[in-house]
């Protein structure tokens, strides 16, 4: 069987490089020899069995990294879980209207507050598929939108619920990897 048997953080401290830390993979394959992966490319290079570490160095590898993402908030390796989007449901509200090019959207609001077509944010016209320069409804015809919504009537207000993924603040991301780091490190009895 060919597998990896350890990984090891490592700082490259090239000043050129953009992520500074960058994973080591050691494999073993079935004929009882051994490679390393610097950057866990693929690009292997044989090694010997001395060449691999102990667990003491693999352990120390990965303090050293939590020492890192505890310090600044960043996690270049993708260590640690953190959710970098939050599932949200939002209610909008549209008007469509029959034209010669197929449906088009009239006017949308979000609450109270009515929103310009040009203003949508991405997630909205992405669900409406609607046109980035006009304001019509891609690929649809008007009998497939009263098909897809029964009751649509031309300039009257329909319902919609519609869920996407949003971003969170990058400050909290931050926060969140220092706190996880800080446990890793803690499990390991330091502080």
């Amino acid at each position: 069987m060919n597998d990896i048997i350890s990984t090891q953080a490592w700082a490259c401290g090239d000043k050129y490089c953009t992520a500074q830390w960058h994973q080591r993979s050691f494999w073993a394959y079935c004929e009882g020899t051994y490679s390393v992966d610097e950057f866990s490319d693929g690009d292997h290079e044989d090694c010997d069995v001395s060449d691999l570490p102990s667990p003491e160095e693999i352990d120390a590898s990965w303090r050293e990294y939590a020492a890192h993402v505890a310090a600044t908030g960043s996690d270049p390796l993708g260590n640690y879980r953190v959710p970098r989007s939050v599932g949200r449901r939002e209610v909008w509200y549209f008007a469509f209207n029959k034209s010669i090019v197929g449906p088009v959207l009239l006017r949308a609001r979000r609450g109270r507050r009515i929103i310009p077509g040009h203003e949508l944010p991405k997630h909205v016209r992405d669900y409406l598929g609607l046109d980035p320069l006009a304001r019509c409804l891609t690929g649809l015809s008007w009998q497939e939108l009263e098909d897809a919504m029964p009751g649509l009537k031309a300039g009257r207000w329909t319902r919609h619920e519609i869920e996407h993924h949003a971003p969170r603040k990058p400050e909290t991301i931050a926060r969140e990897l220092r706190a996880a780091a800080r446990r890793h490190l803690s499990r390991k009895g330091e502080a």
